[in-house]
């Protein structure tokens, strides 16, 4: 039995396989998720691509950030910052950048509780595949009205057994659903907006 990793539910079924990889799909939640993925078998990761790091879509999460954040948002952290884009465009408006990747030194358990006005998380969350741990680390370093900005596509936007998201060669683990942000935001005690069908706020009481 395949416990689902972000509400630890048993109650999972296989709901297809891709490229052998079997994706299973909480009845509670409705996450999808492969269990485990070889990193031989990624053949290709979105680490500062242009198409999702230019400068005006860059201004635009900007923009999005400080509308639903803190009034004084100072300090913003990239989860999953790659070579470090929206970090320059974050210190270009005058405001803090701390970076965390799979290869920076500094790590979410090195920050204090309730020390980080705002969080982003641009095509990311897909990668994880403990999210549960992660959206506790998320909620303890956020300040209390403080943000998660997410981009992500969630399951209801696109057919994930012939879509191209859903792609373990992507190291697309989670797939998440709008009722999978619905646990997180009950679970978490946050405030949860949806700004389109990409684009997903979550603030902390």
């Amino acid at each position: 039995m395949n416990k689902c990793p972000l509400c630890f539910s048993d109650h999972t079924s296989m709901s297809f396989t891709k490229y052998e990889y079997p994706y299973y799909k909480c009845d509670i939640c409705e996450l999808l998720f492969t269990p485990n993925i070889r990193e031989q078998d990624i053949i290709t990761e979105n680490d500062d691509s242009i198409q999702r790091n230019n400068e005006k879509d860059n201004n635009t999460r900007i923009d999005r950030i400080l509308s639903f954040g803190l009034p004084n948002t100072k300090t913003i952290l990239d989860f999953g910052c790659g070579a470090g884009l929206f970090l320059k465009t974050i210190q270009n408006k005058g405001l803090t950048a701390i970076g965390i990747d799979k290869n920076t030194e500094l790590n979410l358990t090195a920050i204090g509780d309730n020390t980080v006005d705002a969080i982003s998380i641009v095509e990311v969350v897909e990668y994880l595949f403990t999210p549960f741990e992660y959206f506790k680390e998320f909620s303890r370093i956020l300040k209390p009205k403080g943000i998660m900005y997410i981009e992500t596509c969630p399951s209801n936007t696109l057919d994930p057994e012939t879509g191209f998201y859903c792609d373990p060669r992507f190291g697309h683990c989670t797939i998440y659903s709008k009722k999978s942000f619905e646990y997180i935001s009950t679970f978490f005690n946050l405030i949860y907006f949806e700004l389109n069908s990409t684009v997903f706020v979550f603030k902390k009481n």
